[in-house]
């Protein structure tokens, strides 16, 4: 399934357990819902894996991308200190990058916690309801 396919369903299902009437009790229905929303989880978190390899590289990239800037500066007579402060202006889309790539690991990260969440209360409601009828 696609990535963004994925986060549609997540957030259709999250919508429609947000706006559920009080009072609702159609097993059938929750148990189908359950089982959509357990499997886009599953996805999520696939996605979650590889947004985190990238995130770590992206890291990784950036620690040396940064390194070697300041030595670079230091090499023409900078000092450490200046060179620390001058060399992020000089990589500065190095660390839009690795901001980019921080913010959908911290994005799916959220969203994957948030849909444990709502899979927690249908499971709930499913059980009130089996226990009730």
């Amino acid at each position: 399934m696609e990535y963004k396919e994925t986060l549609t369903n997540i957030n259709i299902i999250r919508d429609w357990w947000f706006n559920l009437k009080k009072g609702y009790t159609d097993l059938n229905t929750l148990d189908y819902t359950l089982q959509k929303l357990t499997g886009n989880y599953d996805y999520l978190a696939e996605y979650l894996s590889e947004s985190y390899k990238d995130y770590l590289i992206s890291h990784e990239y950036k620690k040396i991308g940064m390194s070697k800037q300041e030595q670079a500066l230091m090499s023409i007579g900078e000092s450490a200190t200046a060179a620390k402060s001058i060399a992020p202006m000089k990589e500065k889309d190095l660390l839009i990058n690795h901001a980019q790539i921080e913010s959908e690991f911290f994005f799916l990260k959220n969203k994957l916690n948030s849909t444990s969440k709502i899979i927690e209360a249908i499971k709930q409601r499913i059980s009130n309801l089996k226990k009730e009828l």
